[in-house]
This record gives C-alpha cells, structure tokens and sequence, in this order.
C-alpha cells in the first residue's frame, strides 16, 4: 500500500530546468503524450497539464522577473517536451545624473565613521573608496569656513564683532564686523 507522500511524488511530473544567457529551458519527459493532451499555461508561473488516459499531472515552475514570458515557445519530440522561455534584455538607463557631492562625501564620511573596517560590502567599499578623497577635501574645507574661521575670530576679536561670523562664516559675507576692502574681501587688521 502507497503512503500520500509517495502517491503525490509519483503525481508530480519531473522536469529538468537550466538557465543560460538567453535564457530558460524547461525539459519535462512525456512518454506516450499527444500534442493535444498537453497543456501549458504561463502567466506569473509556468504551468504544464499532462492528461494520459485516467491521469492527470500537473506541475508549477515559478519564473524570475527577468524571463520575457510572451517569447515562450514549446517543441514536442520523441517524447520529450522542451520549453524555451527568453530572458528579458537588460535596460540601459541613459541621462543625465545630478549628484551632489557634498551630501555623497558627508555620508560616505558618515558610513565611515559608523561601521567597524572589514563589514563593508564590495559595493560599498567600492563607492567608499570612489568618495574618499572627495569626502575629506570637502569636510576639511567645511570645518575650515565654520569652525576655523569662527575660532580665529573669537581670538582676535571681542565676541560682538566676531558674533556674525557665526551665522556667516565667510569674512565677505560679514556685517557688521571688522571693515574690510570693498574690492577684494579681506580683512584690514589694525
């Protein structure tokens, strides 16, 4: 007497799947099968029916994202049903890319900063060490314009004059403040 795990494997019909670069290839060994007792059905599963006389078998292969459905043909020969479904060509994105720097170095700095050496991905690391030398350029002339500059200023001035560096780090940009040169900004020390 046949358990129901074994009636069920002898139900399930056996198939051979393989991938290459074009696509699948579903082989599935139908001996004995016409054409018209076959049916195949794809939508977001390929599924094949097989009706032999007081049998019926069916069998589901779930397809990847990447198969071009409406591309699937099927070939029936000596017994051996092949099924060729396409793979989908890989779109190329073409345009124009606006990246902003600043806010790239910061947070590659950030990830940096945040993760151990050694538990990057190769992705990562990669896109890391694209951004290293802009990252640094780019922090260190920003702790230069903000926190230099307010620092010298706290130094060299009492607090009142150098209170809008503060909010405006660039010496140009300052007012009221020590005078500066109209025509170039830079500062006349006294």
């Amino acid at each position: 007497m046949l358990t129901a795990p074994l009636l069920r494997a002898q139900r399930l019909l056996p198939l051979d799947l393989a991938e290459d670069d074009n696509g699948f290839t579903i082989r599935v060994d139908v001996p004995g099968v016409s054409r018209d007792k076959l049916r195949i059905d794809v939508d977001e599963r390929l599924t094949i029916h097989v009706e032999n006389g007081d049998r019926a078998v069916s069998r589901a292969v779930r397809l990847p994202s990447t198969a071009d459905l409406d591309t699937t043909t099927a070939d029936l020969k000596d017994g051996v049903l092949d099924i060729r479904v396409t793979k989908k060509p890989r779109q190329t994105v073409r345009g124009k890319y606006s990246v902003y720097l600043f806010a790239a170095a910061l947070a590659a700095v950030a990830v940096m900063m945040a993760l151990p050496r050694g538990t990057l991905t190769q992705a990562a690391a990669t896109l890391l060490s694209t951004l290293d030398v802009a990252a640094w350029i780019l922090v260190s002339v920003f702790l230069h314009v903000v926190f230099l500059d307010f620092v010298l200023a706290m130094l060299f001035f009492p607090w009142w004059v150098s209170f809008p560096f503060l909010f405006f780090p660039f010496p140009c940009c300052a007012a009221p403040g020590p005078r500066f040169v109209r025509a170039r900004p830079q500062l006349i020390w006294f």
